[in-house]
């Protein structure tokens, strides 16, 4: 009688230990299942808050970009009259005060795209430089100006031009 008491039991437990397994398995997956939709939920939510973000992002610096060129750049500050001295100063002050107004734009793009905004803005302020230090003293903003305008013409192609290329493909891979 003893033997067939655990028998029964046995009997009895195996059933219920085979559809508690099952039961836990399927909540498991279920539960996982659950989760991934969520997290999913969650990204896509996240992306139509930040894909306007980060599109308005690349846009700004697409503009930075443009107003750092050097035709651009000296179109907008230079005036009569000007000398070399007074015009490279104002270019320079005019790169670093566009530069420090679209510095929080970083966190939206990818550190290369960002790299090539840096290195843009350097190879314009280098250029002005190398330019300034070729005329002789005295050298008026004229003389200046078309120094950077006939430097600019003569690359391959310039560095806002490449950063602004990076830009618009690196903007393309969000769609």
């Amino acid at each position: 009688m003893n033997d067939s008491f655990w028998i029964g039991v046995l009997q009895a437990l195996i059933p219920a230990g085979l559809v508690l397994g099952a039961v836990y398995v399927v909540l498991r997956n279920f539960f996982a299942n659950e989760e991934k939709k969520r997290f999913f939920d969650l990204r896509v939510n996240n992306q139509k808050i930040s894909l306007p973000i980060r599109l308005q992002a690349y846009e700004r610096l697409s503009l930075l970009l443009e107003r750092l060129s050097i035709n651009n750049l000296i179109a907008r500050v230079r005036r009569p009259g000007m000398s070399a001295a007074d015009l490279q100063a104002t270019l320079v002050n005019e790169i670093r005060a566009e530069y420090d107004h679209n510095l929080s734009q970083q966190i939206y793009v990818s550190h290369e795209a960002w790299q090539n905004v840096i290195n843009a803005k350097e190879a314009i302020t280098r250029q002005i430089h190398v330019c300034f230090s070729t005329l002789p003293a005295g050298a008026t903003g004229v003389e200046l100006s078309k120094l950077l305008f006939e430097n600019s013409m003569s690359e391959d192609m310039e560095s806002t031009h490449r950063a602004l290329l990076y830009l618009k493909e690196e903007a393309q891979k969000l769609f």
